[in-house]
């Protein structure tokens, strides 16, 4: 998963290449000056990305979409400018995300909403096209590069948790300036809402970069600290989440083999019995249930009637983004749209048992590729890989633009802290890992 791209520079910029011709009267130079340039500032852009992924996960979470991809196309536009090649090497996570992408593109043909799904599908492109090419491009990084990248994020995620601390302890006072400012669009949601499920994310990749720098105390207690905080601010989804990771990473403590093993079984019974459970909750009658929260019912019934539209399309299914399409749901009374917030619903409703086989695929591609890292840092890896599948199986829809490229910020950070460990030793000539007792 980390190095489905490589950069790869052409013969004439590699230490020692003989320059000939105008190169040898000063034109080498100075192409090299330039490239040098660019590379300098696109790994600037990329600290400053890391940085502001902290603050803007905090205060303005639907900004992670446009923060991302403006991220994403400036760096690999500087370096290919610079004259870098990108060779594609396709690991199987890419090439199945690929075949993915293709099928979901021919539903196109049979959706009730073709305007809106080919809107969903650019969007698509435009986040996994350069996010791909930009975790290349990560993963190519240098060992001297990688602290200062490291350190734009940790001090960015540390400035974002602060952030969060203060809007859930006073009542939310910046989000309810900028909501004034720019309209509730442009500012967060409830105070651990939004925010608090991408932390739940970052965490984790930053707890694996301060174990790599020996901070194992820190590394463990940062994830219990922002579960903490989860349950200070009321936030269910990241709580779960978190909740999810510690378990995995408890697992993992003992044997990360296990714990592959496990959030795989996990992964495809909830691909392949989605549909069956659902329909068992209703058995239960959990969407009158009174204990539950009146969102939990609502959620209940949203997954029971996106169950029963599965059955009527189980093949190929409905088409891409006709979950919120009202062609499908208008007979769901009170619900509105028959998106069902659960990323195992939702793609069998659009995508049928293709769609289903092929998410279930990439998911166990990506599952296996986690094995490369060490234990003690793959522990982290597994434990932010299963609080990623709590909140897509019970918080939003699979397209949403936000939580996407919030999922692949998460996979740089991954890949940035992760890299290191197949070079040996760090910048400083010191121990990668310490031996836990």
């Amino acid at each position: 998963m980390t190095e489905a791209f490589s950069t790869v520079e052409p013969p004439s910029r590699r230490p020692g290449a003989p320059a000939v011709g105008l190169l040898g009267s000063g034109i080498g130079p100075a192409v090299a000056r330039s490239s040098a340039a660019r590379e300098m500032w696109s790994r600037r852009v990329l600290a400053a990305g890391l940085f502001l992924v902290g603050p803007v996960g905090a205060l303005a979470p639907l900004g992670m979409a446009p923060l991302f991809i403006a991220t994403a196309v400036v760096v690999v536009a500087l370096r290919w400018l610079g004259g870098d090649r990108l060779a594609t090497d396709l690991e199987p996570v890419v090439g199945l995300c690929l075949l993915f992408g293709v099928y979901a593109g021919l539903s196109l043909i049979w959706t009730p909403a073709p305007a809106h799904a080919g809107l969903t599908m650019a969007a698509l492109v435009s986040i996994f096209l350069p996010g791909f090419v930009l975790l290349g491009m990560v993963a190519a990084l240098p060992a001297a590069a990688r602290p200062p990248l490291e350190n734009a994020f940790l001090a960015g995620l540390g400035t974002g948790l602060l952030l969060l601390l203060v809007e859930i302890v006073t009542d939310a006072p910046i989000s309810a300036m900028l909501d004034r400012a720019f309209g509730a669009a442009a500012g967060p949601l409830a105070a651990g809402g939004k925010p608090a499920t991408i932390f739940a994310l970052m965490i984790w990749p930053a707890a694996m970069m301060l174990y790599r720098r020996g901070r194992i105390v820190a590394a463990h207690l940062l994830p219990s600290v922002f579960g903490a905080l989860s349950l200070l601010g009321a936030a269910s989804t990241s709580l779960l989440a978190m909740a999810a990771g510690l378990g995995v990473m408890a697992i993992a403590w003992q044997s990360t083999a296990v714990a592959r093993r496990v959030l795989g079984s996990v992964l495809i019974v909830c691909f392949v019995a989605a549909v069956p459970i659902a329909r068992g909750l209703d058995a239960f009658d959990l969407g009158s249930a009174e204990w539950l929260s009146s969102a939990s019912r609502d959620r209940v019934e949203l997954w029971t009637a996106a169950a029963d539209r599965v059955l009527d399309q189980p093949l190929f299914g409905f088409g891409l983004d006709a979950a919120r399409g009202p062609d499908i749901s208008g007979e769901t009374p009170g619900l509105g749209s028959l998106q069902p917030r659960d990323v195992f619903l939702q793609i069998w409703v659009e995508l049928g048992v293709v769609g289903a086989g092929l998410s279930l695929a990439i998911a166990l591609a990506a599952l296996a590729a986690l094995h490369t890292l060490p234990d003690q840092i793959q522990r982290f890896a597994l434990a932010g890989y299963a609080s990623t599948w709590v909140i897509l199986g019970t918080a939003y829809g699979a397209w949403q633009e936000w939580w996407l490229c919030t999922i692949l910020t998460a996979a740089a950070a991954l890949v940035l802290a992760g890299r290191w460990s197949s070079q040996g030793t760090s910048p400083a000539a010191q121990p990668p890992f310490r031996t836990l007792p």
